[in-house]
């Protein structure tokens, strides 16, 4: 059930990265989708298709508890593992290259999944108290995606490789013409850091 999961939060994930793009930067598609190339947004893509396999789930092993705090530590696994990997390969390695960006992400998912296995099939009696912790940590990352993704503070975290800049605008070549006059030359994450 979990390796399902899995393959379907990469999928959706995957195509996460675009379809802020396609949408023609709609500004709800922003807060579910990707709307740059920094870390923040990357770890956005585990978000959403998390929380609709959670959903899934449910009908599944039952609207309970430990189904909210297993979602609730699967997403925080992935949240961990996404930048864990992505900046402890690139410490390693001196640059960033897209496939191992690619192998990292379909590493973090697993990771989050093999820890909502672990956790759901536990059969751990879950009290008011971590129910309510669950809850409260869940509301605080939609929370976090919904007011960061247009207010992203100026750190690495959120910080596009592309352009250098932040936010939605920070990735928009129009919006930087329509304040310069320039257009913003894109490149690629691996010719930044040749």
């Amino acid at each position: 059930m979990e390796i399902i999961g899995a393959i379907f939060i990469i999928i959706f994930g995957c195509l996460g990265h675009f379809i802020f793009e396609w949408s023609g930067h709609r500004k709800w598609c922003g807060l579910l989708f990707a709307t740059n190339e920094s870390t923040w947004e990357h770890i956005k893509l585990t978000i959403y298709p998390s929380l609709v396999w959670g959903v899934v789930s449910g009908f599944v092993y039952g609207w309970t508890p430990l189904l909210l705090f297993s979602l609730t530590a699967s997403m925080s696994a992935m949240i961990i593992l996404v930048p864990a990997l992505f900046y402890g390969y690139t410490a390693i390695l001196g640059r960033n290259y897209l496939i191992t960006d690619i192998i990292c992400f379909i590493l973090a998912v697993s990771g989050g999944m093999w820890v909502f296995h672990n956790a759901v099939t536990s059969g751990a009696c879950i009290g008011a108290w971590g129910m309510a912790a669950s809850a409260i940590v869940a509301v605080l990352i939609i929370v976090a995606y919904f007011t960061l993704t247009y207010h992203a503070p100026h750190n690495f975290l959120f910080k596009d490789p592309v352009t250098g800049g932040y936010g939605p605008l920070g990735h928009d070549c129009d919006a930087d013409f329509h304040k310069t006059g320039r257009h913003h030359h894109h490149h690629n994450r691996e010719n930044k850091n040749k």
